[in-house]
Parts: structure tokens; sequence; C-alpha cells
């Protein structure tokens, strides 16, 4: 291996540097205050821009003399701002783990994939490592998906075997990369994709109500693995694009991450894929924002510049999604749904719950700051509750003490949309969530041992009666409440 230490590398729009004294204000300000960019790494936010220089002269700067030393700033070539960091730990074997931070701000961009991928090709071809490993806590999925967008692969989990600067202990999802899966990848080009996808097409009459095969698409997996399929045009709504037929056949053969797609008839014609199968591609894996399209003769974009607006980027940047059930919509609460909280959180609602009912809508608007705060803060998520056929507001759900372990389950209803089993569909989306999404032990469940309708929900649930204890609440009265452990 020809190690030379930390050389300039660059990319579209990266300029990957060695860190300076000059760096420590950008290093503070852009990211290392932030916790939660520090949330789920292995040091605490600083405190100072002082703190960040005396980091910065201690713990990077001397290390450059050595040869085995890697460890980049990442700078912006369009602001010649310097946004984060990427460093490469190298172990007693030469294999590399890198690790890397980004400022809030930057996230959802691609920025730190794109220097990942740069340092990946200079780690193999310049200096010729074999391997290359990285963790990440497995609450902290974006991540894993910059590993994966970077050529890396999951190679499981290990238990307890990640330590945060707050010392808190993970499991941990460990990835890497060899030598041999960077230099193995072959390259199928648009070229050979546009003739598999016109080798399907040809228009032919199926019944008087059917024809098919006027456009067809080729779609290339992340295994290299190219499938097709051709359109099916029916009378009514019951018609299939070229793509859709070509998802189909990836799907059936186990597949679902899409590196390039091709859709055109045989005049070769492009086809871009209509909104619906843009949104489509980017629910079957997020990956797939990353796939190239091709738009036009010469024009391939991706996906994601397809979908200007993507709601679940949002989410990974902090943001929360919606959920949703058969008959509701659950929505981040916010501050619109104020006057909604307050005209239907009445004494009626409040009778076997801990807090009272406002009597001035102040209260309300206190009340949903103090919750805006806590979800900002990722300590809890509370929804609004909206039927969907009417979006008529009927309450609200909350999931709460998020990083304890133990999420707590919290709802109510108004009263006249009591009786139709909305409390007992919003929890089970909010459980069903909590075990797609979040990381927990049990899920409790406080109910008080009056309230029958709200007792039968943990118990329809599985939950296990656990605990009993006495509650006075805000109304003066006393709580009998059961505590429910959902599973």
């Amino acid at each position: 291996m020809k190690f030379t230490g930390t050389v300039t590398l660059e990319t579209d729009r990266l300029i990957l540097r060695r860190l300076t004294a000059d760096d420590a204000c950008d290093m503070y300000k852009n990211w290392a205050n932030d916790e939660k960019v520090t949330r789920f790494l292995r040091w605490m936010p600083h405190k100072s821009v002082s703190e960040s220089e005396k980091i910065l002269k201690t713990l990077f700067l001397p290390h450059y003399n050595d040869e085995k030393y890697l460890a980049w700033g990442i700078e912006l070539k369009e602001t010649h701002s310097l946004v984060g960091m990427v460093d490469m730990r190298i172990n007693s074997d030469d294999v590399g783990e890198p690790g890397y931070a980004i400022g809030e701000k930057y996230w959802g961009k691609g920025i730190v994939t794109e220097a990942l991928r740069r340092i990946i090709k200079h780690c193999f071809e310049d200096i010729g490592m074999y391997r290359i490993t990285a963790v990440h806590a497995v609450d902290n999925p974006a991540s894993g998906r910059v590993m994966e967008k970077s050529g890396m692969k999951c190679e499981g989990i290990a238990k307890k075997a990640y330590r945060t600067g707050e010392g808190k202990i993970m499991d941990c999802k460990v990835y890497a990369i060899t030598d041999d899966m960077y230099f193995n990848r072959e390259t199928i080009g648009f070229d050979q994709l546009k003739k598999a996808a016109q080798s399907v097409t040809g228009y032919r009459t199926l019944s008087p109500y059917a024809a098919a095969g006027s456009v067809g698409a080729a779609i290339l997996t992340d295994n290299n693995n190219i499938y097709t399929g051709v359109c099916i045009d029916a009378v009514g709504s019951a018609s299939l694009c070229a793509i859709q037929s070509a998802i189909a056949a990836m799907m059936t053969a186990g597949e679902h991450k899409i590196k390039k797609l091709v859709s055109l008839d045989n005049r070769g014609t492009i086809y871009p894929p209509c909104g619906r199968c843009r949104e489509f591609m980017s629910q079957l894996c997020r990956e797939n924002l990353d796939a190239e399209i091709m738009v036009g003769e010469n024009e391939i974009v991706t996906l994601r510049d397809l979908l200007p607006h993507n709601w679940e980027e949002s989410k990974e940047n902090g943001a929360i999604a919606p959920l949703e059930s058969a008959r509701l919509n659950l929505i981040p609460l916010n501050e619109s749904n104020i006057p909604e909280v307050f005209e239907s959180f009445t004494e009626d609602v409040t009778t076997y719950m801990f807090p009272s009912a406002p009597k001035h809508i102040s209260e309300t608007e206190a009340f949903v700051n103090t919750t805006l705060a806590k979800m900002e803060k990722g300590k809890e998520t509370v929804f609004a509750i909206r039927l969907k056929e009417n979006d008529e507001f009927i309450g609200l759900g909350g999931i709460h003490n998020i990083p304890s372990g133990s999420p707590e389950i919290g709802i109510w209803t108004k009263k006249a949309s009591h009786g139709n089993g909305y409390g007992f569909e919003a929890v089970s989306r909010l459980i069903s969530h909590i075990r797609e999404a979040l990381p927990y032990d049990h899920i409790v469940y406080p109910v008080d041992k009056r309230n029958y309708p709200s007792r039968r929900i943990p118990i329809m649930h599985g939950g296990q009666l656990v605990k009993e204890y006495e509650v006075v609440n805000l109304s003066g009265n006393t709580l009998e409440i059961v505590e429910y452990w959902i599973k």
C-alpha cells in the first residue's frame, strides 16, 4: 500500500482538504456545536469556537505528519465554506474506517455521499487498500444510506458495539466494501439499456379492448441485472405502463434497487416516467432517488431531480412524516392546529386525563409550543388525527419519552367522534410506527382503570398489566392508573 497522508481531493461540488487552525470558526458554526449533528456520534457538541480551535490543534493537526492519517474538511466550491469533515481511521490490519459529520443545513443534498465516494476511490485506486468498513448506530439510518450510496454493503448488526459521545451504548450496523467489490463493478450504459427496451417493443392487439407493446422500458439494478417490460393499453383505467411492467419483473426476481432506467417506443422516442411512477420508484427504495433516468436523447437526470420536493428526505432531515390508516390521516402537530385543539379538548374529554380543559386559547398555544419544542429535540412526536373523508380534526395522538427506549402512547379524541373506533385505529398506527421506525424495549400505555373503552385498546394489542398507581390530575381529581406494556 502507498500511504501518503491526507492529500487534496476534488469532486464536482467539493474540495476535500486538510483542516487548519483557521477552520475553527466554520467547524463550530456549521456542525460541531449542534447536538442534532452529534446525537449519534462518538463525541459531544463543542461549547465554543475556542474549544473547536483547541480540538483542531491537539487532536487533528499534529497527526498530519503521519502518512496513515487521513482527515479531510469538506469545502463547498461555490461558497468556499467548510461544512463538514470526513476522516479515515486505519487499524492495525490497514483496514480503513471512515467517520463523517456535516451541518444540519446541508443534510439531504448528497454532500457526504459525494465526499465519501471520492475518498473510497482514492483509498482503493491510489493507496491500494483492500477493505473499508464503517458502522452506524441502528437509530441513525440516514448514515447507513450514505454508506450504501457509496457502494458499501451491510454485513450485519453488532449488538451493543457502539458508544455515543453521551455514553449511550447502542447496537450498530456494520457496512463494508472490498477492493474486489470496487474494481469488479461492471458498467452497463444507456445504449445497452435502450437496445433492451426496444427489443421488447412491437404493437400487438390483444383483444377488442386491449393492446400492448407500443412502449418498452428497461431497468438496470444495483446487481447489474436488466429487467424489461411493455405497456398494456386497455379500455378504462386498467392500463399498465412499460415502466410498471419492468418494475414488476424486477420485484418478481427479488430486486428493488434501480441504477438506471429508460423507456421508449420502437422509433426510439424517449418517454420520461410519469409522476406516479417517479413516486412509486422512490418509495420502493430510498436509494432509487439516485437512479439515473433518461428523459431525452443524451439527457440524463436522477430520480431526485424529477422529485423536486421529497417528503421522505424532509423526514430524514429532522421533519416528521405523516402517517395514515384506513380511515385516518395522522399529520404532525403544528401551530395551525391550535384553534381546533382548543375547541375540541373539552371537560368531557379530560375526565380520565392528567391535563385539564383549557379556559383560554393562550393555554392551548403554550401547550402546542412546548410540544413542538420537544418534537424538535426528538423527545416526542404528536399528530393531529383527521378523517380522510372530509379532513375533519378529531383529536391528538402522541408518542412520548422517545429517547427512553420505552415510548409512551397517549391519545384523545373529541366527544363527537367517540364510539367509532377511531382511537383504536390511531393507536394501532402509532404502535406499528414505533415498531417500524423507533428503538424500543416495550411500549407504555397508561390509562385510568375506569376508562373502559380506552383500556380495551392496549389489551387488544397484547398489552400486559404491569403497574397500578394513583395520580392527582390538574383538575384536582384522583386518577386510578393501570399501566400496560406492549411488546
